[in-house]
């Protein structure tokens, strides 16, 4: 109708705007898609910035109307946190087993455990139980250097008395050696007078 009343440009001008709705559309679209992606590659290893590429994703699928996709957003949102309220619960349940190793004497055992709750707490994000948590593994470490230092120090202790107890043995034997030498060398000397008599008496 608009061709035949001579309206061609007026037809040719709509249509250039549905096409160029069409691409904001379409462009709009790949953006939440890509949005979503990089909510998808970062779900397993960091749960926050997953979480606020998919709220992106979110509203822009909102803007467009499509109800569905951001129903499955919310899932994936809902999956996340989830998912987190778990890890941190995990990390919180270790440090927690830690601290009974570290009570229990067993610095090395808790080190362990402890570096395990951190690398969740780091995964998560929390700077603030990483933080704790690291000063918690400090003092397991300071507390395995003590333990190694007494043992030296006892080692060397133990050391230095069998060297003393071995100093007065030997001594008590050279005394003794020494004696009975002195024992020996006075009996020979008494008997050699003795025979030395003798011999004078035959004589006479």
């Amino acid at each position: 109708m608009y061709l035949a009343n001579g309206k061609a440009d007026y037809v040719s001008q709509i249509e250039k705007k549905i096409e160029e709705i069409a691409d904001k559309e379409k462009m709009a679209y790949n953006g939440a898609m890509l949005a979503e992606n990089k909510g998808d590659s970062l779900a397993q290893s960091n749960i926050n910035s997953s979480r606020e590429a998919y709220y992106q994703a979110r509203q822009m699928y909102q803007i467009l109307g499509d109800t569905v996709k951001v129903g499955e957003i919310d899932n994936k949102i809902q999956e996340l946190n989830s998912q987190q309220n778990a890890d941190l619960q995990t990390a919180n349940n270790l440090v927690q087993e830690g601290l009974s190793q570290i009570t229990a004497n067993n610095p090395a055992q808790a080190i362990g455990i402890l570096t395990q709750a951190k690398n969740i707490y780091q995964k998560m994000k929390d700077t603030n139980n990483v933080n704790a948590v690291g000063k918690y593994i400090s003092q397991a470490q300071e507390f395995i250097k003590f333990e190694s230092q007494n043992a030296e120090k006892l080692k060397e202790k133990g050391t230095g008395i069998f060297r003393k107890k071995l100093k007065i043995t030997g001594n008590r034997i050279f005394r003794k050696a020494k004696t009975a030498g002195n024992s020996a060398a006075a009996a020979i000397t008494g008997k050699r007078s003795r025979n030395k008599r003798h011999s004078r008496n035959k004589w006479r």
